[in-house]
């Protein structure tokens, strides 16, 4: 009997990896169809927007040309507004369920990596210390959202509805037959345009603050807007190493990647006084592997305390990477640049799961 004591214990342990696998398998697929869920609504949720905003705008039209109100023009545009109420209190709902799900599947995750390294699982107190992480990091990440919101339905739409009224404007100016107009035509069309180069700053200003371009154009998609919208801030020489397809990633884990991306980039703006800098995105089998690099003067890691200025970004880039159960690593020395690289695990998948494939990212907008 105890000559079958190893390999009992070898099966038994195998069984318990796979066990776990199959459960974070199982969880990861229920949160890829939340998101799926979350990213329709969202649309549909932007496009009822759009047909209020053509709404209020035909109506202006009406109401200025002097016809009666339109009685259905003002019932529609009422039934529109609280379809977006309904689809807003909808997208709380799944939104709060998903955040949920994925935290489960981050502490799946880790619990398979910890027992496949030292055949040890989490207890309480770790599970409890990932806990307060997460909700640390959803905390800030809400804060980011209500900001984003807040600026989204204040300052923002405050200038969309002027930019509406202009053009309204301007198409009533059109109109007239008087030459006299022509200057003020064309002063109408400087103010718009004024107007919409500042609603462009504010809207850059809410992608920072949340990129909801990763539902739909993925890290590969958001990463190249991001360099292409701030390459006026970077270092002249730029290389940026992205793959084609690369397997699915959580929403969390994607925004990991991208929030270290940011806050790196950010650094080298601001501190690095880099004239190169790199950015890469490699997948592997059970990994993708995201680096940032530059030639700038560089610093001493373990000196770097939590302030304002630097050490508050490293450690909240560590923080984000041990709840999505990364690991991330900063290399730098004084006079040689700054490494950092991000390794973020995909989760176990069953071999059924037609999400287990490589998902192209560079989609079309």
């Amino acid at each position: 009997m105890p000559s079958q004591l190893p390999e009992r214990l070898s099966t038994i342990l195998a069984n318990v990896e796979q066990a776990i696998a199959n459960a974070e398998a199982g969880v990861a697929g229920s949160a890829r169809e939340l998101d799926k869920l979350v990213d329709s609504i969202q649309q549909e949720r932007e496009h009822t927007q759009s047909e209020i905003e053509q709404v209020t705008l035909d109506r202006l039209v009406q109401e200025t040309s002097g016809k009666p109100a339109d009685q259905s023009s003002e019932a529609q545009e009422r039934s529109l507004r609280a379809a977006q109420t309904e689809l807003s209190n909808a997208l709380g709902r799944v939104t709060s369920l998903q955040q949920r799900v994925v935290d489960f599947e981050h502490l799946l995750t880790s619990a398979r990596q910890q027992f496949s390294a030292s055949e040890e699982l989490p207890g309480i107190e770790d599970a409890k210390a990932l806990t307060q992480r997460q909700a640390m990091i959803r905390a800030k990440e809400e804060e980011r959202r209500r900001l984003s919101r807040e600026i989204h339905d204040g300052p923002a739409q405050v200038l969309a509805n002027a930019i509406i009224g202009l053009e309204f404007i301007e198409r009533s100016l059109r109109q007239s037959e008087a030459t006299a107009d022509a200057p003020a035509v064309e002063e109408v069309e400087r103010i718009k345009a004024s107007m919409r180069d500042g609603l462009s700053e504010i809207r850059r200003f809410i992608f920072d603050l949340r990129p909801t371009m990763l539902a739909q154009r993925g890290l590969i998609g958001t990463v190249e807007h991001y360099i292409s919208a701030y390459k006026i801030f970077l270092p002249d020489e730029i290389s940026l190493k992205l793959p084609e397809a690369m397997p699915e990633l959580t929403p969390e884990q994607e925004l990991t990647a991208f929030r270290v991306i940011q806050e790196s980039l950010q650094n080298v703006h601001r501190h690095s006084d880099a004239t190169r800098v790199s950015i890469s995105i490699e997948s592997q089998e059970r990994e993708v592997n995201v680096e940032v690099r530059d030639n700038g003067r560089g610093f001493d890691p373990a000196s770097v305390r939590v302030r304002a200025r630097g050490g508050a970004g490293i450690i909240g880039m560590r923080e984000r990477a041990e709840v999505i159960g990364a690991s991330l690593d900063v290399d730098s020395s004084s006079g040689s640049g700054c490494q950092v690289s991000l390794i973020v695990p995909i989760a176990m998948r069953t071999s059924g799961d037609p999400a287990s494939g490589m998902v192209d990212q560079r989609r079309s907008h």
